[in-house]
């Protein structure tokens, strides 16, 4: 990789060992690779791997593979294919300028632990695996048999790259390094639906006595919010719903809906935690407005005192007469505004089904209600249904039509960001049997063998190598997805550790 800027040389300094694999990380976040805008990491690791004297390939939807030879005598030991994406969620605090098209991420170090970002999402899901990959490539002391090194590009979004990779990969073990639970080797993950309801909407045509009229903008930031897979579970607040609720409940005060937004359209893996929406509301009406909705907001926040952290948590309602706002939009009908509400609220979120066979409980399915907001004539709702149970993909799929046919809405099945659960292999693993043995030796306790809801490359890439058998791992990572991004340092070294431990082990195979 090229050089990194001075910046990152000093903290580079802080960060201990391993130094390779933090210089590669901070080399990836002073390139601007969000999803969809990664031309330009990729055009750097196919430089850094001719570099390094290998012949990198790039396909036509834009993942990179670069082939590194066995060490010594190993040549003849199983092909092992080393697996990241390139793209990151980009996600940032809402008063921010930061721009993720040019702008470096920040990095900073927290209680001399933590690797985090300055104001937005640090990009370690997936820029850590990657630079572990990529301190194995470089390298040349390592012993390991033939490896493949694999960078795929939008698995934040719709996975294009594994689900339409060109290259010829000869790998009989896959190595996904994307998941962020020390200790945790995963053989399995949840599949998922990505859909969008539309609602058509009404606005006032004429709005007669602009003057008796109020503008409210009613706001919540500060929800934890986070990976829609990891931090469903926790039951933290959706600050879509919320907003819905307190609306909805004084819907008898006849305000009317001007505008409403909430996550940011495209990006449905992340739980909501910033939403704004704006109203008018007749003047003799906004007094008493306000007095429901903070005392309502109020007990709404007691549900989650032991979830979120309530001094982050800013809920605002700012007051202007209508008639001299800066709005040129026309507000809803009565009727739509209520229909708005109805739907934000009818559509489930949250944890669906709990995985009682497997004795862990953890979730098996799920859903999050993600973005609104209006397009046009129409008010938008993106959700994204996650299981690892293809029938309980169906019965989602089945309630939000039908959701949609009481609602007058139309169900829009966005297919192409569909993808099937990877379902676990035990038997036959060599990856699995590597990793564990490699655990016990190293740290001198069992690595715990489980699926993950989150979905993960695997599920598309076993379908096109069906030859392959995968496993999954990486170091501990926190609020994937969030402003509240971090590495705990402290298991980066152990990550790597088990990572070179296991590609050792797999070459006497």
């Amino acid at each position: 990789m090229k050089p990194i800027l001075n910046h990152s040389k000093e903290l580079l300094k802080t960060l201990g060992e391993p130094q390779g694999v933090y210089s590669a990380f901070l080399r990836i976040c002073e390139i601007p690779h969000g999803s969809g805008n990664t031309k330009q990491l990729a055009n750097e690791l196919i430089e850094f791997g001719k570099s390094l004297g290998y012949e990198p390939e790039k396909d036509k939807v834009g993942n990179v593979l670069i082939r590194k030879p066995a060490y010594g005598s190993k040549s003849k030991s199983n092909v092992i294919c080393i697996e990241a994406h390139m793209d990151m969620v980009c996600t940032k605090e809402s008063n921010s300028n930061f721009d993720f098209l040019s702008d470096p991420i920040q990095c900073v170090v927290e209680e001399e632990r933590y690797l985090t970002a300055n104001g937005t999402s640090l990009g370690a899901d997936n820029g850590l695996g990657m630079a572990m990959a990529l301190d194995v490539l470089a390298n040349p002391d390592l012993v390991h048999g033939p490896l493949e090194f694999l960078f795929t590009i939008d698995e934040e979004t719709t996975m294009e790259g594994a689900r339409h990779i060109e290259h010829f990969l000869e790998a009989k073990y896959l190595i996904n390094v994307d998941t962020e639970d020390l200790g945790y080797v995963y053989v399995g993950s949840a599949g998922s639906i990505q859909r969008t309801f539309e609602k058509p909407i009404l606005r006032e045509k004429n709005l007669k006595n602009e003057t008796d009229f109020v503008e409210k903008k009613i706001s919540i930031k500060g929800l934890k919010g986070g990976h829609s897979a990891l931090e469903i579970n926790k039951e933290g607040g959706n600050s879509n719903k919320i907003i819905a609720q307190l609306l909805f409940n004084e819907i008898k005060l006849q305000f009317k809906i001007v505008d409403f937004q909430g996550g940011k359209p495209g990006i449905q893996n992340i739980i909501p935690s910033f939403t704004k929406a704006t109203i008018i509301i007749p003047k003799q009406y906004s007094e008493e407005f306000d007095q429901n909705i903070n005392k309502n907001f109020e007990n709404i926040l007691q549900d989650y005192h032991k979830i979120e952290n309530l001094k982050s948590i800013k809920f605002k309602v700012e007051t202007e007469e209508y008639s001299k706002s800066n709005s040129k939009i026309k507000p809803l009908t009565l009727e739509s505004t209520k229909n708005v509400l109805s739907l934000i609220l009818a559509i489930p979120h949250g944890v669906r089904k709990n995985d009682l066979q497997s004795g862990t409980c953890s979730v098996k399915s799920s859903q999050c209600l993600s973005v609104c907001y209006f397009k046009n004539n129409n008010f938008m709702i993106e959700i994204l249904g996650r299981s690892s149970s293809v029938i309980d993909l169906q019965l989602m799929d089945n309630i939000g039509e039908s959701i949609a046919i009481l609602s007058q809405s139309k169900y829009i099945k966005e297919i192409e960001g569909d993808f099937p659960p990877w379902f676990p292999q035990y038997e036959n693993n060599l990856a699995l049997d590597c990793i564990k043995q490699a655990h016990l030796e190293l740290f001198n306790k069992e690595m715990n063998v489980e699926t993950r809801h989150s979905g993960l490359e695997p599920s598309l890439l076993l379908q096109n190598y069906p030859q392959m058998v995968a496993i999954s791992f990486g170091p501990e990572i926190s609020g994937a997805h969030s402003i509240n991004e971090k590495i705990d340092m402290q298991s980066v070294d152990a990550t790597h550790r088990l990572f070179i431990k296991t590609l050792e082990l797999l070459a006497n195979y």
